[in-house]
């Protein structure tokens, strides 16, 4: 039984775990998604991302005890991108985008930043650009320009304020939004997407998480602007779980938050504090 070894992205502690050769051999797709327990080499939990010759390609950091809402999304009839090889080939970018740099880049999305990737491999282009636009269909707009290493140094200066990102790595951030260990609601919704589903699936339920934030962060903004009376998390909570049916916990929340304050740029009063709602985690 093959043996690797595995690094953990928080505290750096290194650990050997065993893979079945079986399941190498039954990868569908490049990467393995191999969720590593809490003690099992640290005391953190966090998923490694395996491709078939046994090298790790990315980690991310988990909260298995964090759920993601559970919202019906409606089906649009028409789609800007179809889900094909020549448009979108989603092995390509499983195996060529870090896990952790699509959480970063769908944070700056949701964060209204502008994106820079440096990147010289002139194939991805098309494919990347296809990719967030088929994922942010219906709901959020993005702003992402790929330019290779050389013009990127030919133009830092007109990149500074830009989020930019080369390969997993942040290259700048100037309002340091960008935090591997408090991207837990990020990470989680790309679990979805390296998790063993089917490619097409895999896509369609990212999309759908993407367009879940975008919803119930607009029932929050609405929400903030309509209400008189002096606001609150709870009664937003109480209101954004009887609007879609749903149980909101408190690191969507503060998600919800950011997005409101950030994407659609909305002064959110100061909250009144929520360390008693245990009602809701």
């Amino acid at each position: 039984m093959p043996k690797i070894e595995i690094r953990c992205p928080s505290c750096s502690k290194i650990g050997y775990i065993d893979i079945i050769e079986e399941t190498i051999k039954n990868i569908k797709r490049g990467v393995l998604s191999v969720n590593i327990a809490k003690d099992t080499i640290c005391e953190h939990s966090f998923i490694a991302y395996v491709d078939k010759n046994l090298a790790i390609r990315d980690y991310i950091l988990a909260d298995f005890h964090i759920e993601l809402p559970d919202v019906i999304i409606e089906q649009e009839l028409e789609q800007k991108i179809s889900i094909t090889p020549d448009l979108l080939n989603i092995d390509l970018i499983q195996l060529n985008l870090h896990a952790s740099l699509i959480t970063f880049i769908i944070r700056g999305i949701m964060l209204k930043k502008k994106i820079i990737l440096v990147s010289d491999l002139n194939i991805l282009h098309d494919h990347v650009i296809n990719f967030f636009e088929y994922i942010t269909q219906n709901s959020f707009d993005f702003d992402i320009l790929i330019v290779s290493k050389e013009e990127h140094e030919e133009n830092k200066k007109k990149y500074k304020n830009h989020l930019v990102f080369e390969n997993n790595q942040v290259i700048n951030d100037k309002n340091r939004i960008i935090d591997p260990k408090k991207l837990k609601i990020e990470q989680k919704i790309i679990q979805e997407f390296y998790a063993d589903y089917d490619v097409n699936s895999s896509v369609i339920i990212l999309k759908n998480e993407i367009q879940k934030a975008y919803i119930l962060s607009k029932t929050v903004r609405d929400y903030i602007n309509n209400i008189k009376e002096k606001l609150s998390s709870k009664k937003i909570i109480n209101k954004t779980n009887e609007v879609h049916g749903i149980k909101i916990q408190i690191p969507y929340f503060n998600f919800l938050i950011d997005i409101v304050k950030n994407y659609f740029e909305i002064d959110v009063p100061k909250l009144s504090d929520i360390s008693n709602f245990l009602s809701f985690l």
